[in-house]
């Protein structure tokens, strides 16, 4: 199975996580000249299977620091989805606390994905590894076994 997940932003991380193999692609992708890059040459229909996407969601305690914002987020992350809707590829929105809750810091640190890795990339892999610990248990457990 192989999963396309990003942590939309002013710098966006993106992952691709195929789990019959150990190796992950993983790069921070600027808002929007890299990002609409990618997004056209690489998010083509049967790319991936799956892609998972980080939900923005402006909170009371953010919003003062996001005044004047023209939200890079809510831009990405809509043409993340715009891209996945285009090539006919499912993709769910996760909010930012649910990977953080199912894969913290030390897991990424000892499956060796901490190191090397931008903290939106560090996210978008959560996101990832969240989406197959809540809807594809084997395939976690197989990509799991090759580490």
């Amino acid at each position: 199975m192989k999963i396309l997940a990003f942590d939309p932003g002013g710098t966006t991380g993106v992952v691709l996580l195929d789990t019959t193999s150990p190796k992950i692609f993983n790069a921070p992708l600027t808002f929007p000249q890299e990002l609409y890059q990618f997004l056209g040459d690489s998010v083509v229909p049967g790319c991936v299977d799956h892609i998972v996407i980080e939900q923005f969601r402006l909170y009371s305690y953010k919003a003062q620091s996001k005044s004047w914002s023209d939200f890079p987020e809510i831009r990405a992350q809509g043409a993340i989805e715009y891209a996945a809707y285009q090539a006919g590829i499912v993709y769910t929105l996760q909010p930012p606390s649910t990977a953080k809750q199912a894969i913290q810091d030390g897991l990424l640190k000892e499956y060796g994905f901490y190191k090397g890795y931008a903290a939106h990339e560090r996210d978008a892999l959560r996101h990832a590894l969240t989406y197959l610990l809540r809807f594809a248990k084997e395939e976690f457990a197989q990509w799991r076994s090759l580490l």
